[in-house]
């Protein structure tokens, strides 16, 4: 069996999700995308080199005003780099004849894949996703794989969705990777008694600014507050009880070192924190479709975080942080598994075995 995965090129969940789950397969698996090249997986994985996808390379005419379809979310006219990516996706195919492809994510690649005879494997998220053009690709695809567990579907997922959906337990890159709390603190020098406030800050969005966590560290100068990731630093004095790390490839060591994450509802962001299993005040960012929004809403459901849609102000700031030492942590264990992203493995490859049994 040969399983191609293609994978998006927006940021680095999709690859870091790819990665986890193909170096479960026992078939052999080609990655399908654009900058795969200059990533870690090209050591790792066989790679198929795809031209970007940019707006800016679609001609600045007429016509692609308006080039979206009920069935397309992107399909630009005349753009010669986005005719090459499908021109190199069926010479692969023509040549490679996968059992099966896995796409994380895009309502035309699956339904392109559907149209050259190749069973799709999409990949669902959270967020308002019931468009037309979401609606082809969930129809084409031969299975839906929910990187997360039925709990934490939304309920206005249509039932015919749900029905194709195979749900495997959260995962995240620290999967099955075990520090105590203790162990933590003593690599990062900070005593047992210190209340740890971690902020996890991503390369989107803007609402985790240093001027807010300044003023929220103000007021609460029991607490220590870890940075960590890129953020736009300026010269005036920062309370002592602030500490900027930067960008930092790993972030585990934080995480169990922390009371508390300060975070966006990134997928593999959540399934972090939720591999930590620490409270979670959750400040969704602004993404298509809601995606951010709509998993925030459910996990403050389910209890695990408390969201909230801008950064708190530095008089709400103690309140807070005690209200979310009392949150049950031991609830992520329903959201996350050691073995979520070998299960997701183990599924796709069985529905490829079926396909290739019939």
């Amino acid at each position: 069996m040969h399983i191609g995965y293609y994978i998006h090129s927006h940021g680095k969940g999709h690859l870091q999700r790819a990665q986890e789950i193909a170096k479960h397969f026992k078939s052999d698996v080609t990655f399908l995308g654009s900058n795969l090249l200059n990533s870690d997986a090209a050591n790792k994985f066989n790679i198929l080199d795809l031209p970007v996808d940019k707006v800016e390379c679609v001609p600045d005419i007429a016509i692609n005003q308006n080039c979206e379809t009920l069935s397309f979310h992107y399909a630009p006219y005349g753009a010669k780099n986005y005719q090459q990516r499908m021109l190199k996706l069926a010479e692969w195919v023509d040549n490679t004849q996968p059992t099966m492809v896995v796409v994380d994510v895009s309502a035309e690649i699956t339904q392109y894949f559907r149209l050259l005879g190749i069973p799709v494997i999409s990949m669902l998220q959270h967020g308002d996703r019931n468009d037309s053009a979401h609606r082809s690709g969930y129809d084409a695809a031969y299975k839906l794989l929910a990187p997360y567990p039925k709990v934490l579907e939304s309920a206005s997922k249509p039932v015919w969705v749900r029905e194709k959906t195979i749900y495997v337990p959260g995962f995240s890159r620290y999967s099955g990777r075990i520090l105590s709390k203790w162990q933590a603190r003593k690599k990062l020098g900070i005593s047992a008694s210190q209340k740890v406030v971690l902020v996890l800050k991503g390369k989107g969005g803007d609402k985790h600014c240093l001027a807010s966590i300044s003023e929220a560290a103000k007021t609460t100068p029991e607490w220590l507050w870890y940075i960590v990731g890129p953020i736009q630093t300026n010269s005036h004095e920062l309370p002592k009880n602030i500490s900027i790390e930067g960008w930092q490839q790993d972030t585990f060591v934080y995480l169990k070192a922390a009371d508390v994450a300060i975070a966006s509802a990134g997928h593999n962001t959540t399934m972090e924190i939720a591999q930590a299993q620490i409270p979670f005040l959750c400040i969704p960012e602004e993404r298509p479709f809601n995606e951010q929004k709509v998993k925030a809403k459910l996990l403050e459901k389910m209890g695990l975080c408390i969201n909230k849609d801008c950064f708190p102000q530095s008089n709400d700031a103690r309140n807070l942080l005690e209200k979310l030492l009392k949150i049950d942590t031991s609830k992520w264990q329903n959201i996350v598994s050691a073995d979520g992203a070998e299960k997701a493995a183990n599924a796709i490859e069985s529905e490829a075995r079926f396909v290739v049994a019939l």
